[in-house]
C-alpha cells in the first residue's frame, strides 16, 4: 500500500538498502510521508543533496576539525 500511496519515496528500495525484509510496514505519521512524497517531485535532487550534506556537516561539526566547526558556525548565521 505504501509503495502505491507514496511512489516517490521508493519504499521497496529503502527497505532493501536497510536490509529489512517484511510483508507489512506500520507507519504512524502518514501525513509526513505524504508531504515528503510530494516534495520529492517538487524539489530537485541536487537541492536535496546540498541540504542533506549541509545538515550532516552541521550535525557532526563538533566532532570534526576546527575548520568544519567554523564553517558550520558561519552556515548557521546565514540560515
Amino acid at each position: 500500500m505504501l509503495a502505491k500511496r507514496q511512489p516517490n519515496i521508493g519504499w521497496p528500495n529503502v527497505l532493501t538498502v536497510l536490509g529489512a525484509t517484511t510483508y507489512s510496514l506500520d507507519v504512524e505519521q502518514l501525513a509526513y510521508y505524504d508531504k515528503l512524497n510530494t516534495l520529492l517531485t517538487i524539489i530537485p535532487g541536487h537541492d536535496w543533496k546540498l541540504y542533506l550534506k549541509a545538515n550532516t556537516v552541521a550535525s557532526y561539526a563538533s566532532e570534526l576539525s576546527k575548520p568544519f566547526g567554523d564553517a558550520a558556525f558561519e552556515y548557521t548565521k546565514v540560515v
